[in-house]
């Protein structure tokens, strides 16, 4: 089983549903708010972090950006309306204690195992019902870029799936196209 960093306050059901991507990499990247940046722009997402932002000193709780869509990047991005506005979706940051980190490694699957004994740092994005579509757009291709960029392992959640390198983007979009399906308000919980 899995442990969440981010933490759920008392006074919420825990039977909400959410969807939680946790990412692993050797070490964060020096400059993540500009891969960010700059991995999201060929997904249709103009991502700005809204704060000064390095991992390591993250508290867990929301990560907030402006975004913009742009209007003909993915089927149905027109119907997100005018940009920019604000996104986002709870996060965490992490270096893992040694011991969790041989435990987490011997439970993962073997084709990722290498990967994983290797990527000590690990990052907790999760959204809920109080989050946006494109909240959980951001999320998946957030947490996509932090794997290929770290040269890491993406673990979903949802479906138990363990994604590396390039296949983390495609793994992304799907996700993506799963989480837009019920909910195309603009709203977030971080605005």
């Amino acid at each position: 089983m899995r442990r969440l960093a981010v933490p759920v306050p008392a006074d919420q059901s825990m039977t909400r549903m959410r969807y939680a991507l946790t990412v692993n990499v050797a070490a964060w990247p020096p400059d993540i708010a500009r891969l960010w940046r700059e991995a999201l722009r060929p997904h249709g997402m103009l991502a700005e972090l809204l704060a000064e932002f390095r991992p390591e000193a993250h508290a867990a709780g929301p990560l907030t950006f402006r975004l913009a869509i742009l209007a003909e990047a993915f089927r149905g991005a027109g119907e997100f309306g005018d940009p920019p506005r604000l996104a986002g979706f709870d996060a965490s940051f992490e270096r893992l204690d040694p011991v969790d980190h041989d435990r987490l490694t011997a439970e993962c699957p073997a084709r990722v195992r290498g990967v994983y004994r290797r990527s000590p740092c690990e990052a907790h994005f999760v959204t809920d019902e109080r989050h946006s579509a494109i909240d959980i757009r951001l999320q998946c291709f957030a947490a996509a870029a932090l794997a290929v960029a770290g040269d890491g392992v993406m673990h979903d959640g949802r479906s138990g799936d363990y994604v590396l390198g390039a296949e983390a983007f495609r793994h992304a979009a799907r996700q993506a196209a799963r989480g837009s399906g019920s909910d195309r308000s603009t709203r977030s919980c971080v605005t």
